[in-house]
């Protein structure tokens, strides 16, 4: 079954890999290094090894203030999939990416 699922996303363009189990399925929840950074399959495998519980509630937090002071109108668009062509979600991931330590897109 895994094989076939991890199939069927490489032959749609992704890479795949296995990120965990359940149980260790905080390590990409949001404020986490790896949730939406816009990571390759080797970044995203150490930022999965680099995630901590704590931080990542801290992060989470940080986070949520910074998307929230874009503003309604920024989020109104990001949540709607109708976007503009001058609009590419970077802000989004550069926050997540500036909590985490790592380079900015």
């Amino acid at each position: 079954m895994e094989r076939n699922s991890r199939q069927l996303i490489d032959d749609t363009g992704f890479d795949s890999f296995d990120a965990g189990s359940i149980s260790e399925s905080w390590r990409r929840q949001p404020g986490s290094p790896p949730y939406c950074t816009d990571l390759n399959v080797e970044e995203m495998k150490n930022a999965i090894a680099k995630s901590d519980r704590k931080q990542t509630v801290i992060n989470r937090d940080i986070s949520n203030e910074k998307i929230a002071a874009l503003g309604k109108e920024y989020m109104d668009i990001a949540v709607s999939a109708n976007y503009p062509a001058n609009f590419d979600g970077h802000e989004v991931i550069n926050i997540y990416r500036a909590v985490n330590d790592l380079p900015l897109k």
